[in-house]
């Protein structure tokens, strides 16, 4: 703040993502956000991972004229991994699975079924995803950031506008382990 000489009174608005990630980490987070929220009297924004992936591959990929497929894989527990399928038609979403989580033993069955595809997110090990189904091209790994929660916020609509009361995580894993 002290670089772009902004204090905590210029803030009109508060961005934040609400996961899938760490529990912990996503209690915390959404605490601090949701008191930051409160004191400042300000609006609140809210994404989630599946969709800074998702903007963090089309703003640097050039796919606006196809139609393409794209699983997007995110670290979990237990052997486990974040799951969601997008099918885009020159950059807009027309179809998308439920959120999930799977094991990583169910991902080759799941590839094979789906070939052609883009494979993007934090939780890929090159070394699983190389077989017939996929070409080496087809796999990105990409790590969520905050400047593409900002993109979000000024360039799409995957986003959803919340009160402070109504401010949750987003999970997916059972927690019965």
């Amino acid at each position: 703040m002290k670089q772009s000489k902004t204090s905590l009174k210029d803030i009109s608005v508060i961005g934040c993502n609400i996961g899938p990630g760490s529990f912990t980490g996503l209690r915390i987070g959404l605490s601090f956000v949701r008191t930051l929220a409160e004191e400042l009297k300000t609006k609140l924004f809210v994404s989630n991972s599946f969709y800074m992936c998702l903007t963090h591959f089309l703003y640097n990929k050039n796919y606006l004229n196809n139609k393409i497929t794209i699983i997007i894989l995110l670290s979990a527990v237990k052997s486990e991994v974040y799951y969601k399928k997008f099918v885009l038609d020159k950059n807009f979403i027309i179809k998308s699975s439920a959120n999930q989580c799977i094991k990583k033993s169910e991902l080759d069955l799941i590839i094979k079924n789906n070939h052609g595809v883009y494979i993007i997110g934090n939780a890929i090990d090159e070394q699983t995803f190389i077989s017939t189904y996929l070409k080496k091209q087809n796999i990105i790994k990409t790590f969520p950031k905050a400047k593409d929660l900002i993109k979000i916020f000024l360039n799409t609509n995957l986003y959803t506008t919340v009160s402070t009361k109504n401010l949750s995580p987003l999970y997916i894993r059972h927690t019965y382990y």
